[in-house]
């Protein structure tokens, strides 16, 4: 076997990562989300999709994030639920709306 030349390059480290479980018509899509150094991220173990996010504004720009993670589950209605409960949940996190 050929020898594979490989280093980690960097480390970045990041503690504003949040899960949160969003229950849409009977499934539940828990969904783990925060920040990286290039900007939002999220994913969806279960569902075994991830995707990039705008993070802007407590994760504000519900357009994008919707089309970003209803097209990686293959769901758009389901893709704008998430992503307008991530921004709840991130406003709630930052303390900018009440629990």
């Amino acid at each position: 076997m050929a020898k594979i030349d490989w280093e980690i390059e960097r480390v970045f480290p990041e503690d504003s990562i949040n899960e949160i479980s969003v229950a849409v018509n009977g499934s539940s899509y828990l969904t783990i989300f925060g920040h990286h150094i290039n900007g939002g991220f999220c994913a969806i173990p279960l569902y075994g999709v991830s995707c990039e996010l705008s993070h802007h504004n407590n994760f504000g720009d519900i357009a994008y994030n919707a089309h970003r993670i209803g097209r990686a589950l293959k769901n758009m209605t389901v893709g704008r639920i998430i992503a307008e409960a991530i921004n709840v949940a991130a406003s709630v996190i930052n303390g900018e709306k009440s629990a």
